[in-house]
């Protein structure tokens, strides 16, 4: 897929990669972030996507707020990742 095309990350996405409970999975979501970073892919997260993550962490994976937002601040901080509102979320 050519750089020229913004892609929506889906909650899945994120959360493979997060977690890392299906080895398989984070593979391939690493691999979607690595095309990103190297320019070869550019990645959206909505916000709507970036609530469902907190709210699974917290709930399915009982991580605690701070682990969550600390895990979520660290992902959404990368300048290959376009953030909807992202000024909103800071």
């Amino acid at each position: 897929m050519g750089t020229d095309v913004m892609e929506i990350i889906d909650t899945n996405i994120i959360l493979r990669y997060l977690v890392k409970d299906d080895e398989s999975l984070y593979d391939e979501a690493k691999n979607i972030f690595k095309k990103a970073e190297d320019g070869k892919r550019k990645l959206l997260v909505k916000v709507v996507v970036i609530a469902e993550c907190c709210y699974v962490l917290e709930s399915f994976y009982k991580k605690t707020r701070d682990e969550v937002a600390e895990s979520m601040e660290v992902l959404l901080s990368q300048k290959w990742l376009k953030v909807e509102d992202r000024v909103a979320l800071c």
